[in-house]
């Protein structure tokens, strides 16, 4: 009789301990991420791999000073851990955020042997590929634009482009599978239209890009590209 007793009140109590254990981690797993955890993860920096011309043993050490000190305006909470590339408050303390200049490359590694140039992006960052050009130009070092290929997340910039070119571009892309993600607006305040688009793992080159456009019928070509976080456009 004792054993049936001490049995059932060990049985019991295992039920009592698992059902506890199982509310605990459903608890757990249900309760929301607080804005300051949220605001901390970024994506992974795009990695920029193109080749070059002009990059020689003799200026590699001046090219990747001119690389190393683009920077870009973001927002910053110290406290907070908090960073991104538009002013406001901080999504964690709602304390507003100080502007900050950072460098928008994580990494710079120039290659005179193969004439090559790889960069990683800075997530928090932004960065167009005219800042680029024009920091590689201060040492006679060009990019090619055929084989230059748009990693990661890019803002194709048409400027000068309207709004009733939005379906035209969006139809190029989009027929050209050059892209995994593309998404295309009008910013009226700006003047010009950007595609957000996302590559895959080729990531298709500038030269892909042009024919495809001039084979949809687009007249407005691509006058810039921006990697990196933006204020939202206006359409």
């Amino acid at each position: 009789m004792k054993l049936t007793t001490l049995a059932s009140c060990s049985l019991g109590l295992l039920v009592a301990t698992t059902t506890s254990l199982a509310q605990g981690e459903t608890k757990k797993a249900q309760e929301p991420t607080t804005p300051k955890e949220a605001a901390v993860k970024t994506e992974p920096g795009t990695q920029l791999n193109f080749n070059v011309s002009g990059l020689t043993k003799d200026n590699i050490t001046k090219v990747k000073e001119s690389l190393t000190t683009i920077t870009s305006q973001t927002y910053v909470c110290e406290p907070c851990h908090v960073e991104q590339a538009m002013a406001g408050k901080c999504p964690a303390c709602q304390a507003d955020l100080a502007s900050k200049k950072r460098p928008v490359f994580q990494t710079v590694t120039p290659s005179a042997e193969d004439s090559s140039v790889k960069v990683t992006l800075d997530p928090a960052t932004m960065v167009r590929l005219s800042e680029l050009e024009r920091a590689l130009a201060a040492n006679s070092v060009k990019i090619d634009p055929a084989k230059f290929p748009i990693s990661g997340k890019a803002h194709l910039v048409f400027k000068g482009a309207t709004a009733d070119q939005v379906p035209a571009i969006e139809k190029a892309l989009k027929d050209a599978k050059l892209f995994d993600e593309v998404s295309v607006m009008h910013d009226a305040k700006m003047n010009e239209v950007h595609a957000v688009v996302r590559a895959g793992a080729m990531a298709p080159t500038r030269a892909k890009l042009a024919t495809a456009l001039e084979t949809g019928g687009v007249k407005t070509p691509v006058s810039d590209i921006i990697w990196g976080p933006m204020p939202k456009t206006t359409g």
